[in-house]
């Protein structure tokens, strides 16, 4: 149960950081039309992976972990979990599966959101 608590508890930070810096990054980007095209997920996205990064190598307590990675990073950004798994994979010696990950992981994606898009669609119609 303490497990669940530190989850629960980190993912709310994690949420309320990323809604935080998501709107403070749409204002800022409004007023630079030169960097426009970068959007807040993707500088979001970018500082988990880092943060992920430097927590996974410095922490070794399993709870403390739970709290910063899967509760707090996890709300902040899934994604940091999924540079986290691309991490192991080729920590492993296994840079071709690492690859293959990291392109189906992306495919799978894009084509589960399109597919559940048009699901709709075609139930409003």
């Amino acid at each position: 149960m303490d497990k669940i608590l530190f989850v629960t508890l980190g993912g709310a930070l994690g949420a309320t950081f990323r809604y935080l810096l998501s709107t403070y990054l749409v204002n800022y980007f409004s007023n630079n039309h030169f960097i426009s095209f970068i959007t807040p997920i993707f500088i979001i996205n970018g500082l988990g992976c880092f943060i992920a990064g430097i927590i996974f190598s410095l922490i070794n307590e399993e709870n403390l972990k739970l709290f910063l990675l899967v509760g707090i990073l996890g709300g902040f950004t899934t994604f940091s979990s999924f540079g986290l798994e691309f991490l192991q994979i080729a920590k492993e010696k296994n840079l071709i599966l690492a690859f293959v990950y990291v392109v189906s992981t992306n495919i799978f994606a894009i084509i589960s959101v399109y597919i559940g898009y048009q699901c709709m669609q075609f139930t409003n119609t």
